[in-house]
């Protein structure tokens, strides 16, 4: 609950129950990275001016490699976090999928 008080004030409201990392990755991360810039101050290198959801798989992977970058550049230990875990499950399949037909 004090996760979904501190997003409202952030002027992040209607959260009434907070999952990690669904309600962040929702909505094609645009909570994650939102969050991330508004506390950094900066933009994430890397990432679209506009985010508007995609069908092309990769492209919300892509931009999680954005977000994982700029926090280990600003000193964040995320060594063992990889992008696709920050994927929704519809996007972490389309991307398999992808990965599987190019082989």
């Amino acid at each position: 609950e004090g996760l979904a008080r501190w997003l409202c004030t952030l002027g992040i409201s209607g959260i009434r129950h907070v999952a990690i990392p669904y309600t962040l990755s929702s909505n094609c991360g645009a909570t994650a990275f939102n969050i991330v810039e508004h506390l950094a101050g900066v933009r994430i290198p890397g990432l679209p001016i506009v985010r508007t959801s995609s069908n092309k798989p990769g492209i919300l992977h892509e931009m999680f490699g954005h977000l994982l970058t700029f926090l280990m550049k600003k000193g964040a230990v995320l060594s063992g976090v990889l992008p696709e875990f920050l994927l929704p499950e519809s996007e972490y399949r389309k991307l398999c999928a992808s990965y599987d037909a190019a082989s």
